[in-house]
């Protein structure tokens, strides 16, 4: 195995780590959503919180070393059209995870612990947690595609495509999230999924 294969070993695996963890969240939490269920959802971010730090950092973590390495190793060029949009992305990402997942997720597991997870700012909070969480598996599904891909500046409809994944992933968790309704505080769960 040459350096270049682990190298890329290393980031396929961490990359599949991070991302299908990351759409697994969002399916699971949509799912607790819709069902209106407050110990689920309760219980859901609480393991969000928990993977924040055990997972999704360390897996973010080695994608970008071995993106980097992987540059090198194989004479990448940074200015390759399809290098920049993926490091936006890598970018936009953590900072969705620093900024948005981090504190809201402790904030959701605290309100959950003091108000209940009936309570509506812990409802407004796991809201917009979900619908921001499909709008990062939208990103993370659009730095694959440029991974894969690799478009140059002619390749207009794939990298419209890679724009396109955020906000289609995005629509398409709002949508989910609003055709589940709210959770309802005291009453039997409703499973609607």
């Amino acid at each position: 195995m040459t350096r270049y294969e682990l190298y890329l070993a290393v980031h396929l695996v961490s990359a599949m780590v991070w991302l299908g963890a990351g759409f697994l969240m969002a399916v699971l939490g949509t799912r607790a959503w819709r069902a209106r269920d407050p110990e689920r959802c309760a219980a859901l971010a609480r393991d969000s919180e928990w993977l924040g730090l055990r997972l999704f950092v360390p897996s973010s973590l080695l994608v970008l070393v071995a993106a980097v390495l992987l540059m090198h190793e194989g004479g990448w060029r940074y200015d390759a059209a399809w290098v920049w949009p993926a490091l936006v992305g890598f970018g936009l990402s953590t900072a969705f995870g620093v900024l948005v997942f981090g504190p809201g997720w402790a904030r959701a597991v605290a309100l959950a612990e003091h108000e209940g997870a009936g309570a509506p700012a812990f409802r407004a909070g796991l809201r917009r947690l979900l619908v921001v969480s499909w709008l990062d598996v939208g990103l993370l599904l659009a730095i694959v595609l440029l991974m894969v891909a690799k478009p140059t500046g002619d390749d207009a409809a794939v990298l419209a495509l890679a724009a396109a994944l955020p906000l289609a992933a995005c629509s398409a968790g709002l949508a989910l999230v609003r055709a589940g309704g709210t959770i309802q505080s005291g009453a039997a769960p409703a499973e609607r999924v």
